[in-house]
């Protein structure tokens, strides 16, 4: 959920316009991420649809990367300053500073009204100090200055295929621990990570998460790797989504590349337990492939600990 500085802060932001137009901007922005169009042009633009954006899209965002950094073991890092990429209207910056022990953050966007509103929306919680925001585009601002954490969420995808390599250089080159990028859980979301795994570990990047190691996925084709974060809607929310259900489930991909090499769980959940009748079933990603493990009643805390498992969670089935 968002932080309660953050939601109240858009409700103020929201406010100023007529809902109507609140609407129409948010089903513009819907139409143009579900199309997926990766020409560079650009998700919302200008003051209204800035704030449908902060309404409709940022709390998905929030959510991703929060469960991303939890389920990554990013804060065992501890990194102190963070560069937030494409920010937007600053929703990953929040989710890093809710979870992370950071000093300072630098949000670099490219679109004024979205980096006025992200401003704005973080005014009286975090000082410039703490936080700065950059207008600039990573592929035509300079070299950006370096940061522990890189952050770049649901950026590369709005990209041309031809420019992505420049930009993940210049990310890359920026992270002085982790580069953390988190695309939409649709096959061409992951299929770009996939793409951007092989091109980073070429450049001596070690794969941190989510994939238990750097070696070819093992699943089969046609299968994609996904992840679901629950987020919560407020009335506003689900009238300009055009629902009544309280929440929405947000799929997500991500992946963490760092500088040095760590050890990673020996294997990750693809999908929530399968709770059947005495026993419990996980389908994990581990480097052997793809394995069905089983854990009935009888091995006890190991059969609790494997119904609590949840989707996307490093586990070590030695201890499960």
């Amino acid at each position: 959920m968002l932080p309660a500085a953050l939601r109240e802060a858009v409700e103020r932001e929201a406010a100023v316009w007529d809902t109507a137009v609140l609407l129409a901007a948010a089903q513009a922005i819907s139409r143009r991420y579900r199309a997926e169009n990766a020409d560079g042009s650009p998700l919302a633009s200008g003051p209204a649809e800035a704030a449908a954006y902060a309404v409709s899209r940022m709390p998905a965002t929030y959510e991703a990367v929060a469960a991303a950094i939890r389920q990554s073991g990013l804060i065992d890092l501890a990194p102190a300053a963070l560069l937030d990429v494409g920010a937007g209207t600053g929703a990953a910056a929040w989710a890093a500073w809710e979870l992370l022990p950071l000093r300072k953050a630098t949000c670099l966007e490219r679109e004024n009204s979205m980096l006025e509103l992200g401003r704005r929306l973080m005014a009286g919680v975090f000082s410039m100090e703490q936080t700065a925001w950059a207008r600039g585009d990573i592929l035509a601002a300079g070299e950006p200055r370096p940061a522990d954490l890189v952050v770049a969420a649901y950026v590369l995808n709005e990209m041309p295929p031809p420019t992505r390599e420049q930009a993940l250089e210049r990310l890359w080159n920026a992270a002085g621990q982790a580069l953390l990028l988190v695309e939409p859980g649709t096959t061409a979301g992951y299929q770009g990570l996939m793409e951007t795994r092989g091109f980073l570990l070429a450049r001596g990047a070690h794969l941190l998460a989510p994939c238990p190691h750097g070696e070819t996925c093992p699943l089969p084709p046609g299968a994609w790797c996904r992840f679901t974060c629950r987020v919560p809607r407020s009335r506003l929310h689900k009238r300009l989504k055009g629902g009544d259900a309280p929440y929405e489930d947000e799929r997500f991909f991500y992946l963490l590349l760092g500088k040095n090499a760590r050890q990673a769980p020996p294997a990750r959940l693809l999908r929530d337990p399968l709770v059947r009748g005495g026993y419990v079933e996980l389908e994990l990603c581990e480097r052997a492939g793809i394995t069905w493990r089983k854990w009935s009643k009888k091995d006890g805390e190991n059969y609790r600990l494997a119904q609590k498992a949840r989707s996307g969670e490093g586990i070590d089935f030695g201890q499960c």
